[in-house]
């Protein structure tokens, strides 16, 4: 519930992006009952935002254990791919500091996500490989991949 709190605004941006996706995966995982199904479903047509703020009040509502069933459907590949910003919340800094790994193995090969959200953004991607001595950071391998 904490990680819900403390993420929240950062949960609102990034999952209003697609809220009928997220909708229809929270009542697939059976975490809402169907009268809050239809409440949440109307305010969707409302607000996007609105609706992502109250679905994230509700699995606040309904305690840890239901915020930790939330966290790991957000966990899950389509959820993942749909919304790859997630990562960066729920991933630990450890893991997410480390050299990405490609899921192929195909060096060859790109993976992709799902572009399914509407609308659509602009993608700005900076690739640094060598960093200010002064920031202590080593070079980042993998950037010529």
């Amino acid at each position: 519930m904490e990680l819900i709190r403390q993420q929240k605004t950062t949960l609102i941006r990034i999952l209003s992006g697609d809220a009928k996706f997220v909708l229809q995966h929270v009542q697939q995982a059976r975490l809402i009952t169907t009268h809050e199904y239809e409440n949440l479903k109307d305010n969707i047509s409302h607000s996007r935002q609105d609706f992502t703020i109250n679905l994230l009040d509700k699995m606040i509502q309904k305690g840890d254990k239901r915020c930790h069933q939330f966290l790991e459907l957000l966990e899950n590949d389509e959820m993942q791919e749909t919304f790859p910003l997630l990562s960066d919340i729920l991933i630990p800094p450890a893991v997410r500091q480390g050299v990405p790994v490609q899921e192929s193995g195909d060096p060859a090969k790109v993976d992709e996500y799902k572009m399914s959200s509407s609308p659509r953004g602009v993608c700005a991607i900076i690739n640094n490989v060598h960093f200010d001595s002064k920031a202590m950071l080593t070079t980042r391998r993998g950037s010529d991949v």
